[in-house]
């Protein structure tokens, strides 16, 4: 659901009060696909670009070193280790991102907010 998306660490956040911490990213909306137009054989499909959230509860701290600098980053994997309490944020460009848990609560959920449209033509 994640994974090959891309976020920038500014939209990291953490909420210590709360335990939360939170990244917000952009992907295609799984719902809301519509046909524009039909011309002769091709329709021209829009899809909104949404914004997600991928919401870490219980945290306790975490770890966010951008070894690269480059302030965005893909989704590779979401690694956790029971034995350390380490919810690990793996990347395709080197990222360290750590996030030390007391229990794993992980969501990801769409918040509705519509930030593009990309639009294309298809058979």
């Amino acid at each position: 659901m994640i994974h090959d998306h891309w976020f920038n660490v500014e939209d990291v956040s953490h909420d210590a009060a709360g335990g939360t911490l939170s990244v917000t990213f952009t992907r295609p909306s799984e719902t809301a696909e519509k046909t524009s137009r039909r011309i002769l054989f091709f329709r021209r499909v829009c899809v909104p670009i949404t914004e997600w959230s991928l919401e870490i509860g219980n945290v306790e701290t975490y770890t966010l070193k951008e070894t690269e600098g480059i302030g965005r980053y893909d989704f590779n994997e979401l690694q956790f280790s029971e034995a350390e309490r380490t919810l690990t944020v793996k990347t395709g460009v080197p990222l360290v991102f750590q996030i030390r848990v007391s229990a794993l609560d992980v969501t990801v959920r769409e918040t509705g907010t519509v930030v593009a449209e990309k639009v294309y033509t298809t058979l």
